[in-house]
C-alpha cells in the first residue's frame, strides 16, 4: 500500500468520524429532553458493551482486559467522567461551540504529553498551543471579555 493510499484511507477515517460526532452532537441535543445526562451515558456505555466484549471473546482478545485490570479500571472512571462532561456541555452549549472546543482535543493532548510523559515541547509548538488557545476563546464568545464556565468544563471532557 503505497503512501498516498494511506493518506486517502486516513482522509475516509476522519470524513466518517466528523460524520459519526455530528450525528453523536444531534443526538445527544436531541434526547437530553427526555433523559438525563447521566441515563444518556448509561445507554451508550450498554450499547458499546453489547457490540465489543463479544467481538473481544471472538478473537480471544478477553485476557488483555484482566491483565492490567486496576489500569483499565481507572480508564473506564476517567472515560465516564469524560463523556459525562462532554454531554453534559454538549447539552448547555449551542453545536457551533461544541465543535470549536472539539478542535483544540489535538492542543490538549500535546499539553498532556509534555506533563505525564515527559515529552519534548519547541518554543514554536508552545507558541502555536498559546495561540490555538486564544483564537478558540475568541472564536467561542467574542462578545464577553469573561470566559464562560462551561466553556472550561467542556475543556475538561476533551
Amino acid at each position: 500500500m503505497s503512501i498516498k493510499d494511506n493518506n486517502f484511507n486516513g482522509l475516509y477515517w476522519l470524513i466518517f468520524n466528523e460524520v459519526f460526532l455530528i450525528a453523536h452532537i444531534i443526538l445527544i441535543k436531541t434526547l437530553v429532553g427526555d433523559f438525563s445526562i447521566f441515563q444518556i451515558v448509561f445507554m451508550r456505555s450498554i450499547s458499546s458493551s453489547i457490540i465489543i466484549v463479544p467481538i473481544l471473546f471472538y478473537v480471544k482478545n478477553q485476557k488483555n482486559i484482566f491483565a492490567q485490570f486496576q489500569g483499565n479500571l481507572i480508564r473506564i472512571v476517567l472515560s465516564f467522567m469524560a463523556i459525562s462532561i462532554q454531554f453534559f456541555t454538549i447539552s448547555n452549549i449551542q453545536l457551533a461551540q461544541v465543535s470549536t472546543i472539539g478542535y483544540l482535543r489535538p492542543s490538549i493532548m500535546s499539553i498532556f504529553a509534555y506533563f505525564i510523559l515527559s515529552e519534548e515541547q519547541s518554543k514554536g509548538r508552545w507558541l502555536v498551543l498559546i495561540v490555538g488557545f486564544l483564537s478558540i476563546l475568541l472564536v467561542f464568545s467574542p462578545e464577553k471579555t469573561s470566559i464562560q464556565y462551561i466553556a472550561l468544563l467542556a475543556l475538561l471532557g476533551c
